[in-house]
């Protein structure tokens, strides 16, 4: 899944997430650490490829060939645009300067709208409804400034709007949280290695896209995998209860 996603969609997410989990994974399993040059060598390659991704993904909606897209893209060159076309690193800028003029800070309720826009079903409660939980804030932008669709405001941008320059406790939380999960890890914890695999990327993207995805993948977290670490625990009588067969009225047994 996360192989097609990332090389035959173009998914940038979800093929750095793969590698990372395998990587993850790997060391705390057998303590295997990448040699540098491969270390070196992905982080150049994939600098490249992220760079490239929208002619890449161009270049797979008109080709059938998958060696096509990779061999027609000006990968160097892609490279060269990202050191002076930042369209998010601007965005950040101009998201620090609205809130450092106004001081209108939003006290983490994109966090919050981000919640209600994943987790809460417009197609049930409706989306009149749904719309209504929302606190619809809006940074007022300097209206010269152009937000390009696609791009993000870097996680910089994003604490900066919740608490000024305290944001940077979202990433001292995040970090704080890792490391403890990081620890009981190497020390056995499969509770906690699992939690740290299934949370690795949305930790390191917190600085690119915002911590919301990192607080996000726990709440889906706590619906998904808590569950069944709680049936887990479960002890064996109760176990066969729910899975005895009900009997059947009148039945003797031979």
């Amino acid at each position: 899944f996360y192989l097609h996603r990332g090389i035959m969609v173009g998914r940038r997410t979800a093929l750095a997430e793969f590698f990372l989990m395998a990587g993850l994974a790997a060391y705390l399993k057998y303590r295997w650490v990448p040699p540098r040059i491969l270390v070196f060598i992905i982080l150049v390659s994939g600098a490249l490829w992220i760079n490239a991704i929208g002619d890449y993904r161009s270049e797979l909606t008109q080709n059938e060939r998958l060696s096509a897209p990779i061999l027609s893209i000006d990968y160097i060159g892609n490279m060269k645009q990202a050191f002076t076309n930042a369209p998010d690193i601007n965005n950040a800028v101009y998201a620090i300067d609205a809130v450092d003029r106004d001081f209108s800070l939003n006290f983490g309720l994109g966090l919050y709208d981000t919640i209600i826009f994943r987790y809460v079903p417009g197609q049930l409660i409706g989306y009149d409804v749904k719309k209504g939980l929302q606190s619809q804030f809006e940074l007022d932008y300097d209206l010269s400034y152009n937000f390009h669709t696609g791009t993000t405001s870097t996680g910089m941008g994003w604490a900066f709007q919740t608490f000024w320059y305290f944001g940077v406790l979202w990433f001292f939380i995040i970090g704080l949280l890792m490391s403890r999960w990081f620890l009981a890890a190497t020390r056995g914890g499969i509770v906690a290695a699992m939690i740290l695999i299934l949370t690795y990327y949305q930790s390191l993207a917190a600085f690119s896209f915002g911590p919301a995805g990192f607080f996000l993948r726990l709440i889906f977290l706590c619906f998904s995998l808590f569950p069944v670490l709680l049936f887990a625990k479960l002890p064996e009588n109760a176990i066969q209860r729910f899975s005895r067969a009900p009997e059947i009225a009148g039945s003797q047994k031979i």
